[in-house]
């Protein structure tokens, strides 16, 4: 059998073509291809706002800090899932951040330009970037 390359193909597995491709996800992480390892933040937040939703969906006659209870719970853990082994860039952790965000203006109904950072920290809550922080050092304690 006479293997012929086509440009999307890299290589042959058991006379099967191995394709090239751009990005692989794993685990729900994706893994950019490129020089350097390089991950993408947009199928997280894709699946943070999916669950987001559906708690809006259940809990709209909920109090407010009952309602941030859950999305803290069951959608927070998307967001830091694998944020110890993930190297987000800076502006990737800024949109993540910015969508952790936007979970506290539609609870408590803030608008879209007002900040909520004074507001989290007088909850005694942690933004997304200090999250981060906690579950590295915490991480790095444990080794």
């Amino acid at each position: 059998m006479e293997r012929t390359f086509s440009t999307n193909t890299y290589g042959f597995v058991a006379d099967v073509p191995i394709s090239w491709v751009t990005s692989v996800k794993y685990l729900g992480i994706t893994l950019m291809g490129g020089r350097s390892l390089a991950f993408s933040s947009s199928c997280v937040k894709q699946s943070f706002f999916a669950a987001c939703n559906g708690i809006y969906a259940h809990a709209k006659d909920l109090d407010e800090v009952v309602h941030l209870t859950l999305q803290e719970s069951y959608c927070l853990f998307i967001l830091t899932y694998a944020a110890v082994a993930v190297k987000y860039t800076a502006r990737q952790e800024q949109d993540l951040n910015a969508a952790w965000n936007s979970v506290y203006r539609r609870i408590f109904g803030f608008n879209k330009w007002e900040s909520v950072k004074a507001f989290i920290k007088g909850l005694g809550r942690l933004d997304l970037h200090h999250v981060f922080m906690l579950k590295r050092v915490n991480f790095y304690l444990c080794l």
